[in-house]
């Protein structure tokens, strides 16, 4: 080979090595991935016994998991549509991502977004674990929702699914009329 074509293939690799350098330092990393959107709730839909919704003091509706089958504590409305609460609650585990966080508890005015008096305040619980949050004012665009995740302390922005799945009357989650009457 040449001295002149080695110098010059020389040249170029050490180019591109440069430029891969300068990739891999300035691209994201998955750290940065999770500072920007987080997984909000990491609880196994099937594990969840009870899901308790309150507006103040007051409870909107109390569901318990038994055996794979749900049922109304508060009101007492009897049987509730599992296939509904399982949807709610799977909607809300795999969709539900931070936006962005606002701060923790003690760093943010909680009456700035709403969580000094919650639309909502949602507990979720399964053995050995729970999960408490409390759903704030909309976004100034109304795409999101501020959430206070009051076991961890922490503010956030997410998306205002939260709402749709459960800032509901109680008989959302009652049978409907035909599933009682099955298949004719």
């Amino acid at each position: 080979m040449n001295l002149k074509v080695s110098i010059a293939l020389l040249g170029v690799a050490l180019a591109l090595g440069g430029v891969t350098v300068y990739l891999v330092q300035t691209s994201a990393k998955p750290a940065d991935f999770d500072q920007t959107e987080k997984t909000l709730f990491r609880f196994t839909v099937s594990r969840v016994d009870r899901v308790v919704v309150r507006k103040g003091l007051d409870v909107v509706y109390e569901l318990q998991n038994r055996n794979g089958e749900w049922s109304f504590i508060q009101p007492p409305f009897g049987a509730a549509d599992s296939a509904k609460v399982v949807r709610a609650l799977s909607e809300l585990r795999l969709s539900a991502t931070a936006e962005s966080e606002l701060g923790t508890t003690g760093q943010v005015a909680l009456e700035k977004y709403g969580l000094m008096k919650p639309r909502i305040e949602v507990a979720i619980q399964s053995p050995g674990e729970s999960t408490t949050f409390a759903v704030g004012d909309a976004t100034p665009t109304k795409d999101g929702v501020y959430l206070h995740l009051l076991d961890l302390k922490r503010i956030v922005k997410t998306q205002k699914t939260v709402l749709a799945e459960f800032d509901v009357p109680a008989d959302h989650f009652k049978p409907s009329a035909d599933a009682a009457v099955g298949p004719k």
